[in-house]
């Protein structure tokens, strides 16, 4: 199997032989993070998880981009997103903010990216009107 390294400027081509969970050869790596990062994708592949959470402060409906705060397993990222999909704040929210606490029991945080007050509003219900009046053919023309 071949691997492309991303924890530095170098992007090795490395070769992984991998002969049980516990045995594998790594060849290719020009520095010795290679050989960790290759692990760790074998074993357990870790991103930085970014979405966007529903914040509706008074009359305003907003969506505000969202992180965690380090890597969490891959194998996480649809409990998670889930879980966001579900939620909706009911107030406005800060820069940094904890929008969700120990993400699926993985010990990392999601943390909102920038204040909800920078984020542009939605408009929902007019858009549910408007579509709602094309239905019953009542738009104007």
């Amino acid at each position: 199997m071949e691997l492309y390294c991303t924890i530095c400027p170098n992007q090795c081509l490395m070769q992984i032989c991998v002969l049980n969970e516990a045995d594998m050869t790594i060849s290719g790596n020009r520095c010795s993070r290679g050989m960790d990062f290759a692990h760790q994708e074998l074993t357990c592949p870790m991103r930085v998880l970014t979405t966007t959470v529903l914040v509706e402060d008074g009359n305003n409906t907003r969506l505000i981009p969202v992180r965690s705060r380090k890597e969490i397993p891959l194998k996480e990222h649809m409990k998670i997103m889930g879980i966001l999909k579900k939620m909706k704040i009911g107030h406005k929210v800060g820069k940094g903010m904890v929008v969700l606490a120990d993400a699926a029991g993985t010990g990392e945080d999601m943390i909102a990216c920038v204040p909800s007050d920078v984020c542009r509003p939605l408009y929902m219900d007019i858009r549910k009107e408007l579509l709602k009046s094309m239905m019953d053919g009542t738009s104007e023309k």
